[in-house]
């Protein structure tokens, strides 16, 4: 019950209704019901056959036959053997008609509810912090998102078609009491040991169903990490332990779904030999003891062994299928509820519509939370102009990303403020803020669509002539319209037909399609050649001088941001700096050797 119970409770949190279940319940038992009196009048058909069609002598030996007689009058139809037969069939083709109804609704239920929770589980991951995507791995919530929440959903609906079945078999049961009496209540007995029998190796399938999905996470993440890094393998001649590695993988998902399976298969075969010995043993007493007439011990065979069998073997198999996927809604479940603890806090009410007077950072401390007792910034504090370039610059790990996620809100700081036009920045919607700033990653993230469906990414509609007038301000325009196709050209998967300096005006692009008031780009150069850093730095510069956009830009090649209105030098989580480029040279000494270090590759730009 407990187990059940947990199964019920998740399908709650998934949209799995109660008139979900009432519906497949109410298909179930009408064509049940249908179908049991549709069997059951095998008897009188079998009796009339035997009496030559003398239903007023049967009517006067049987009280069954009385009350049956009784209803055929009531209804105003005589009691022949044509009668009984119509009846019969009647039955069982309109059970066959909900016997459909059930197995359509059930398939539409299922896909349904696989569609709505992988949307729901979809959008809670976009709607968690960059903490949960820190630590959790791509290839593991694919795996939650495809193979065990198939599984898992079938897992959702096994309570409701064991009860189903039960509920089929107690049908049966009754009808088998009604005509055979004691041997029915041994017919229960039977099965009762049988389960009891049964019950190990069903027990064996939820442990091993539990190992297939850890199997099955493995695989997911080994395969991401593998195939997005090929020339990673090859280049450093791995390809030989990485196929060993795949293949011991490949084993731990066979061996899993094995021995699944051999367990299932262990069940369906022992069902049947017990079955056999069940209706020898009904022919030997019934006929021996209990002097059942013919007619009732072949209805007995009939419902015992077409129908009762089949029904108990499906509930068996359908309960050891849910322990052995079992693990797969456990997983399911537990990255739905490790997700929405993640949900990202939006507490702000006012909405983010330009930058006036500028960007202020108060004392902020803050920590990542794999290491809570290192500072990856400590007090900073400092000003960002509007509709000013502001270069922040640093050694490696000095904090430059980590600063400028605090902007639109991707990392919260441990203590600390920052301010927009002097409004905390909690006082905005979180969907407002990040709307009013375009970001421009290190390396460019593309997808394979189009040109112009990857500059107007994020966006409702595409306009064709700010579409281009992005594209001529990230200076993009004169490649593009060399492309094949121009704006319609397909990309190609990770951009493979563009080179490094093409994806990054593209990328630019696309931020400025949004014409934010806040720029936001990490290193926008540091992939580049110096041919296409030089392109890229007067594109920047061009941009600066000609539009109001609050520019903020994480360098680390110098000489990028060497007009910038602000350079902000950051140490080991410290504002070490803050000035122009000349007074930096003078006042900084990391800053002028580095620059003087970097300055043979300018030279050659």
């Amino acid at each position: 019950m407990r187990a059940i119970r947990s199964y019920l409770d998740a399908g709650r949190r998934f949209g799995l209704k109660k008139s979900n279940e009432i519906i497949l319940l109410s298909l179930l038992l009408s064509a049940t019901l249908f179908e049991g009196i549709g069997l059951a009048m095998l008897l009188p058909i079998v009796d009339a056959v035997q009496a030559g069609g003398d239903i007023d002598g049967l009517r006067q030996q049987s009280l069954f036959w009385f009350y049956l007689a009784s209803f055929y009058s009531f209804i105003g139809v005589p009691v022949t053997l044509a009668a009984l037969i119509i009846t019969s069939f009647g039955c069982i083709c309109v059970r066959q008609v909900f016997s459909y109804a059930r197995q359509i609704y059930f398939q539409r239920l299922l896909h349904g509810l696989i569609r709505k929770i992988r949307n729901i589980m979809f959008g809670s991951y976009l709607e968690a912090n960059s903490e949960y995507h820190d630590q959790e791995k791509t290839g593991a919530v694919i795996n939650s998102m495809t193979t065990e929440l198939t599984l898992g959903v079938q897992t959702l609906l096994a309570p409701v078609q064991v009860l189903t079945y039960v509920l089929m078999i107690l049908v049966y049961l009754i009808i088998l009491l009604f005509i055979t009496g004691p041997v029915a209540i041994a017919a229960i007995a039977v099965l009762g040991m049988s389960a009891l029998v049964l019950r190990n190796i069903i027990a064996r399938t939820r442990t091993t169903g539990g190992e297939l999905a850890n199997a099955n996470e493995r695989m997911a993440a080994f395969l991401i990490q593998r195939l997005g890094s090929v020339r990673l393998v090859r280049l450093s001649h791995a390809e030989g332990l990485e196929r060993r590695e795949m293949r011991y993988l490949t084993d731990q998902q066979r061996n899993r779904y094995v021995t699944i399976n051999t367990y299932l298969a262990r069940v369906n075969v022992l069902m049947e030999p017990i079955a056999l010995a069940l209706g020898f043993a009904v022919l030997y007493f019934g006929v021996g003891f209990l002097d059942l007439k013919l007619s009732e011990i072949a209805v007995f065979a009939i419902i015992s062994l077409m129908r009762l069998l089949p029904a108990v073997k499906e509930l068996i198999s359908i309960g050891q299928s849910a322990l052995g996927t079992q693990g797969s809604l456990e997983k399911l479940c537990e990255r739905h509820a490790a997700m929405n603890s993640a949900k990202e806090v939006s507490e702000g009410v006012l909405k983010f519509e330009k930058l006036k007077s500028g960007i202020e950072f108060q004392s902020l401390y803050f920590s990542y939370p794999k290491d809570p007792n290192t500072r990856a910034l400590r007090a900073v504090s400092l000003t960002i102009p509007a509709g000013k370039m502001t270069a922040i610059v640093g050694r490696s790990g000095a904090g430059k990303t980590t600063l400028i996620d605090l902007i639109p809100r991707l990392r919260e700081p441990c203590s600390g403020d920052i301010l927009f036009d002097n409004t905390p920045y909690r006082d905005f919607e979180l969907q407002s803020l990040r709307h009013g700033i375009s970001y421009v990653p290190q390396n460019p993230i593309v997808f394979n669509v189009s040109v112009r469906e990857q500059i107007s990414y994020g966006s409702t509609e595409a306009i064709t002539g700010d579409i281009e007038s992005a594209a001529k301000a990230a200076g993009a325009h004169d490649f593009i319209s060399q492309l094949p196709n121009g704006y319609d050209t397909l990309i190609g998967e990770r951009g493979v037909l563009l080179s490094g300096g093409q994806l990054q005006r593209l990328d630019l692009a696309r931020a400025l399609y949004r014409e934010t008031p806040i720029l936001i780009l990490d290193e926008p150069t540091s992939n580049l050649d110096a041919e296409a850093e030089t392109s890229f730095r007067c594109t920047l510069q061009s941009l600066r001088d000609q539009s109001k956009i609050t520019i903020i830009v994480v360098a680390h090649r110098l000489a990028t941001i060497a007009d910038a209105d602000q350079i902000v030098v950051l140490n080991n989580g410290n504002v070490e700096n803050i000035g122009i480029h000349h007074d930096l040279l003078q006042q900084n000494k990391w800053y002028r050797d580095a620059f003087e270090k970097q300055q043979p590759l300018t030279d050659k730009a």
